[in-house]
């Protein structure tokens, strides 16, 4: 599901700062924005960009992932709760707006702890719990108001620009805001369809930047072809944040995840063949170029 369908104002339901009688992080109000999902336990796209400073399991909103987003004041750490605990995100990982941060628990809450699916004692069905504050642990530790900031107005600026694009600026030119993929583009990707923004198949791309063979690939027969080919791959690749994100993604499930998406990246933005084997050196990809 991408940004815009995802954080709809439709899709709000217990809205920033409501009170209640049994918050207690900051007394008697809710420090977050509940997102519903019509009950399914389905992936979340970060609504801003951010580096992965926390992943953890509590026992109040089960698995709370914490990007840091470099924002200012009390915007600056978003926390994502009542997450699963199925394909976290690693520490120092960076995240993209758009890009897949965790999927939400599907619960329920009687679940044993360790669950991969323990929602938190306080989940209430299926929803994301966003919070923004200036410190990292917010989410789950006790705080004063002045530490929280309320998500609906950057969901808000984020949505406005999406909708209503103009270049560089974030709806009305307030600031920039990075440009979003959605999470859903490489999910079924093939290897004979093309990357995003570019000429390439991904067949085309992972042989000739991960493995150097353009056997089967027409029309790149010699080695000076097959160098010329794969360094405009991996210039162009690298530099397009879509065909980077959906090619890391296919190689990750070709791998069966013993090539973390993380380790991909870094790996072709180094643009050298050598930066990428030494990230694959112990993975073998098998692939049929057409």
């Amino acid at each position: 599901m991408n940004i815009t369908t995802f954080y709809a104002v439709a899709m709000w339901t217990l809205r920033y700062w409501a009170w209640g009688a049994g918050y207690t992080i900051v007394k008697n109000r809710h420090i977050g924005l509940d997102i519903g999902t019509g009950r399914r336990a389905i992936d979340v796209p970060a609504i801003w960009g951010g580096k992965v400073v926390r992943v953890i399991r509590t026992q109040s909103m089960g698995f709370v992932i914490v990007l840091d987003t470099g924002l200012p004041g009390a915007q600056r750490y978003h926390s994502y709760c009542h997450m699963s605990g199925d394909r976290l995100p690693k520490i120092n990982q960076t995240i993209r707006q758009g890009a897949r941060v965790g999927r939400l628990a599907a619960g329920p809450d009687s679940l044993p702890f360790l669950n991969v699916d323990f929602p938190g004692s306080l989940w209430d069905g299926i929803h994301l719990h966003l919070v923004f504050s200036s410190h990292i642990a917010g989410a789950y530790t006790k705080g004063t108001g002045s530490d929280y900031a309320n998500p609906e107005e950057l969901i808000r600026e984020v949505l406005a620009k999406l909708t209503n694009p103009k270049p560089g600026t974030a709806g009305g030119g307030s600031r920039p805001v990075p440009t979003p993929i959605s999470p859903e583009e490489d999910d079924d990707m093939k290897l004979d369809d093309k990357l995003p923004g570019t000429n390439f198949t991904v067949a085309e791309a992972i042989t000739l930047t991960f493995q150097q063979n353009t056997q089967g690939i027409p029309g790149r027969k010699t080695d000076g072809e097959r160098v010329r080919a794969e360094k405009q791959i991996l210039a162009e690749v690298a530099a397009n944040g879509a065909a980077l994100d959906a090619m890391a993604r296919v190689i990750e499930k070709l791998s069966g995840g013993v090539a973390s998406k993380a380790e991909i990246l870094a790996a072709v933005k180094s643009e050298t063949s050598a930066g990428v084997k030494a990230a694959l050196k112990n993975i073998t990809i098998t692939l049929e170029a057409k």
